[in-house]
């Protein structure tokens, strides 16, 4: 029987560090990234106040908050593990940069991740927005190219390749208001992978992460 889990409610104000064995791993692979994507040009767009804009979907910011965050796949398009691994090691290259993670996972056809934009001078923190444009678009040209060319491996033309698009153009965002709702969020992710039935336990799913696990030594590259 999959089996639900709670962890410990971290606090808003969370400070907890970053690197693990997995972010590690991820940063090592980031590393080799080209330069365009190693940073975003953030002052421009900055967040001074509160904002509200609409597409087909509302979108709040609020300087300092921290937010929930689900993003689609397009016409449902499953996802493949190498295409959840662009995905995992973008998150979490540009949580260097841009905003600080609590936690994310990567489900067959969307993602939930909870992150805060980063104070880049005093009350002014990274766009949402331009944060989003950064996950989705790098990931969605890497997982094109992967698709192309697992096109070209199973002698189909490119030509023939049905997607257009990886991800649905719009992110649904909503800011979190406190400590309590936090939690059920965080819990929400975790289990996430539990209520679909891809594994019994969340913390054992490979494409999910949060910033409570303990910080561990890297291996040696000779071990």
């Amino acid at each position: 029987m999959s089996k639900v889990v709670e962890q410990t409610p971290p606090s808003v104000n969370s400070s907890d560090k970053l690197p693990t064995q997995t972010v590690i791993n991820a940063q090592m692979r980031a590393s080799e990234l080209p330069v365009e994507h190693t940073e975003l040009p953030v002052a421009r767009n900055a967040i001074r106040e509160f904002v509200t804009t609409r597409r087909n979907l509302p979108h709040w910011q609020n300087p300092g908050s921290i937010y929930f965050i689900t993003f689609r796949t397009y016409n449902k398009l499953i996802l493949n593990s190498t295409s959840k691994q662009i995905i995992y090691d973008n998150i979490i290259h540009y949580s260097k940069f841009d905003y600080d993670l609590f936690s994310f996972v990567i489900m067959p056809d969307h993602v939930h991740i909870i992150l805060q934009p980063k104070e880049i001078e005093t009350n002014k923190y990274v766009n949402l927005s331009k944060i989003m444009q950064a996950i989705k678009g790098y990931a969605a040209k890497q997982i094109l190219k992967h698709l192309i060319q697992m096109g070209k491996h199973a002698q189909t033309e490119v030509s023939e390749l049905p997607i257009k698009h990886i991800f649905q153009a719009e992110s649904f965002d909503r800011i979190i208001r406190n400590d309590e709702e936090l939690f059920e969020k965080m819990n929400y992710i975790l289990n996430n992978p539990v209520k679909r039935g891809l594994i019994e336990n969340g913390y054992n799913y490979k494409c999910y992460w949060d910033n409570s696990k303990v910080e561990q030594t890297p291996p040696s590259v000779h071990s």
